[in-house]
């Protein structure tokens, strides 16, 4: 069955086929997963809030070999692109780089907006608040933090968010609190065909 993951995962090959070649899944450890309430890197400290998302870093190849995203492997990065059409509501910096909010108005559900968010990404250049762009269209890359010993991943958010928020309110704080705001796990396939079926 298709998921939030498995949809994000095919964009990112149509835009990146050489990565595509030779990827098999993406791998997960504590952390990285929806909800998680630790980092996964360094001393693995306890997060400031529950993890919003998911973090793509580790996967295997088609030879079954592991290998983690580095900004070596992938010059100039891995091309980021939006999983479905629609318009981009805010850009912030993060504690590592740059983050997109995507609203996508085709999806409505009791009052809230589907928006995705991708986290610690350097925005292409012509990308800017009230962009509208295309489903699989290039938004952002995935390159090195240069002031960061933080290893190379890209954090990917899915949510409600309710249409009486104004977009240009909306950062990693009130995803996190913010009640209304219903976040989604996006490794679960139930969430994706109860709440998000293609028209």
């Amino acid at each position: 069955m298709p998921s939030w993951i498995s949809f994000l995962t095919d964009t990112i090959h149509t835009c990146n086929p050489s990565f595509a070649g030779d990827f098999r899944q993406w791998l997960w450890q504590p952390g990285m997963c929806f909800l998680d309430d630790r980092l996964w890197w360094g001393e693995q400290k306890k997060r400031i809030a529950p993890h919003e998302g998911i973090d793509l870093a580790w996967y295997t190849d088609q030879q079954g070999k592991e290998h983690w995203l580095a900004p070596g492997h992938m010059i100039p990065g891995l091309v980021v692109p939006a999983i479905f059409s629609g318009k981009v509501v805010q850009l912030h910096q993060d504690f590592l780089n740059w983050s997109v909010y995507i609203r996508h108005d085709r999806f409505c559900r009791d009052g809230a907006v589907l928006h995705t968010v991708y986290g610690h990404v350097q925005p292409k250049k012509k990308i800017c608040i009230g962009q509208e762009v295309g489903g699989g269209e290039p938004v952002a890359v995935l390159a090195a933090y240069p002031r960061s010993t933080v290893p190379l991943h890209l954090h990917f958010t899915v949510a409600w968010v309710p249409k009486s928020i104004p977009s240009r309110q909306l950062n990693w704080q009130m995803l996190s609190e913010n009640r209304q705001i219903i976040l989604l796990d996006p490794l679960k396939t139930g969430e994706w065909s109860n709440c998000c079926r293609m028209p």
